[in-house]
């Protein structure tokens, strides 16, 4: 869920500047009510986007599995999924276009969805079939890399950057759709005034753990209260997160039977264990 505006309590939603006041607060190189300098503003935002990028290689500081459906061209193998733009601005081919995923974590053939422009939705007859997701050696050890059939049952993640090429087998000879559950990342900020939306508890932990990244900026000391707080609030998250994630891949499992390749009738698709990660 993507929270915007106000919360439910009313409470307005903090900006990236509030943010980063707060944190160089939380080690006395601003006080209470001094404005930081734009450097060390600017300063704070790189800091900032530096460890929500890293932040995103962690699933328990991810809140939500994202779903998104995607055509299969017949006869189409590979595609690319990522950015329309690299980092330079050139084009990158993508045929999926979103934020490159950091993982891809279930892949689902949609057999005989309905169809209506760009938009792919399920019916009464839709069949829901998780494709076994291929290491580059099964990959690699396919002798008939290239044969067709009416639906692939297995995909492959190549993880290049910026864009992933992810390649279907058998290729398919029908239009079907695939819906992959991804693991997307957390959105950087370029604005100073646009709004942290991220859900109940992540600012105070966004705060605490950039107090710390900024102590060393600004040649602070770190005290052992703000360790003490940052782990309080980084656990409150990251056990929350983690159960979100045990709880879905319990209903997948209910809907699979325990069997990874069942067929199901069910939108809900499978997640892949946290014991795994």
């Amino acid at each position: 869920h993507i929270y915007e505006g106000k919360s439910t309590k009313g409470k307005d939603m903090p900006t990236i500047r509030s943010i980063i006041k707060s944190s160089m607060r939380r080690i006395n190189a601003i006080q209470a009510n001094e404005e930081p300098t734009a450097a060390d503003v600017d300063v704070a935002l790189e800091a900032l986007n530096a460890m929500i990028d890293s932040m995103s290689t962690n699933i328990l500081n991810i809140h939500t599995i994202t779903p998104h459906r995607f055509l299969l061209v017949p006869s189409q193998q590979t595609y690319k999924i990522g950015p329309a733009l690299d980092s330079s601005g050139a084009a990158t081919g993508a045929d999926w276009v979103t934020d490159r995923p950091m993982r891809i974590e279930s892949a689902i053939l949609m057999v005989y969805p309905a169809v209506s422009g760009n938009t792919i939705s399920q019916t009464s007859s839709t069949l829901f079939y998780r494709l076994k997701q291929d290491t580059y050696r099964d990959f690699a050890d396919l002798t008939m890399r290239g044969i067709e059939s009416t639906w692939p049952t297995e995909i492959y993640d190549d993880g290049a950057f910026p864009c992933r090429n992810l390649s279907f087998w058998p290729v398919p000879q029908t239009q079907q759709a695939v819906e992959l559950w991804l693991w997307d990342p957390l959105l950087d900020y370029s604005s100073l005034d646009t709004e942290l939306n991220l859900p109940t508890g992540y600012e105070r932990f966004i705060v605490l753990k950039l107090a710390l990244e900024l102590a060393p900026e600004f040649g602070k000391g770190v005290t052992k209260t703000l360790i003490d707080q940052y782990t309080e609030a980084m656990n409150s998250v990251q056990n929350l997160n983690q159960q979100v994630t045990k709880a879905n891949l319990s209903n997948a499992a209910k809907v699979l039977g325990g069997r990874p390749d069942s067929w199901m009738s069910s939108p809900e698709a499978p997640y892949t264990s946290p014991k795994q990660f």
